[in-house]
């Protein structure tokens, strides 16, 4: 798909994302890119977007979440649910599984969703998922939730989860709602603010993310600092949440079995109650 030279600069551009969601590709082109012409930068870049080597980058904070993942017995028919998780506005995510769990819908509501992460992946140690190890014990930390924000600094959160959308754009949207009457310089002074108390994800797949089978394993563990810096050697992105004191992993794997040494990891006491599952649907609003 990518030769090296590629590859390395859109790792490269990644990374810088991740930093400044709204760099422009032309402080792309100038400080990460191997080409030297400006237009051969930005095709390579549009492309990645479109076989979804990058995806993001999408801004995060503790806004209040709740996820609930549910058995076959309470969700019998996944993909009924799927639909009918579209016309609900408080849910931002929802996926249809087969498995152990049937369903995992991320709604606005109770915040027991505590910690949320895209883990960045290295672009040249490539550690097998197979070969990550727990050693130490540790937890990770709890994303804080803004103490200060009022309610045009959610309403400009929820509409710039996309960060590289326009300033002028958000701020018509605002001022059609009629509450607020805000100037797009008011909407950029406002998301540098916000940016400070917010995480930036950006999800980085060699190989295009269409390319990898992927899992949701749940369970618990004493490791997760650990897990973390582990799964910070592999050479695509994870998805990595906590859900009250519970493991939520998101997996890009090569084939299906690479998730058989968190079995392992479970027959020597270093996780418990693995549960696992393989989506089959997926949703979420899409952004600005």
């Amino acid at each position: 798909m990518w030769n090296s030279y590629q590859l390395e600069t859109l790792y490269k551009c990644a990374c810088a994302l991740s930093v400044d969601p709204r760099i422009s590709i032309r402080k792309l082109h100038e400080n990460y890119s191997h080409y030297s012409n400006r237009d051969a930068t930005t095709k390579l870049l549009k492309r990645s977007f479109e076989l979804e080597t990058i995806v993001g980058p999408y801004i995060y904070c503790n806004s209040g979440l709740n996820v609930k993942i549910c058995t076959r017995s309470e969700v019998c028919d996944p993909i009924e649910t799927l639909q009918a998780c579209k016309k609900d506005l408080s849910i931002t995510r929802a996926i249809a599984l087969f498995g152990e769990y049937s369903f995992i819908s991320f709604k606005r509501g109770e915040a027991d969703l505590n910690y949320a992460e895209v883990v960045k992946p290295a672009f040249e140690k490539n550690l097998m998922l197979e070969n990550i190890k727990l050693v130490k014990k540790g937890k990770l930390p709890s994303d804080p939730f803004p103490q200060d924000w009022d309610d045009l600094d959610w309403q400009i959160y929820h509409l710039m989860r996309n960060p590289r959308v326009s300033f002028a754009k958000v701020s018509g949207i605002i001022k059609k709602g009629k509450k607020f009457d805000v100037s797009w310089k008011t909407i950029e002074i406002r998301f540098k603010n916000l940016l400070k108390d917010c995480k930036v994800f950006v999800s980085f797949f060699p190989r295009g993310l269409s390319s990898y089978s992927q899992t949701f394993l749940t369970f618990t563990t004493d490791f997760e600092n650990d897990l973390k810096r582990e799964l910070e050697n592999l050479d695509r992105s994870t998805y990595l949440y906590r859900v009250k004191d519970i493991i939520l992993l998101n997996l890009f794997l090569d084939n299906n079995i690479q998730h058989r040494i968190f079995v392992d990891f479970e027959k020597k006491g270093l996780i418990q109650d693995l549960h696992v599952s393989i989506p089959l649907y997926w949703w979420r609003p899409l952004p600005l």
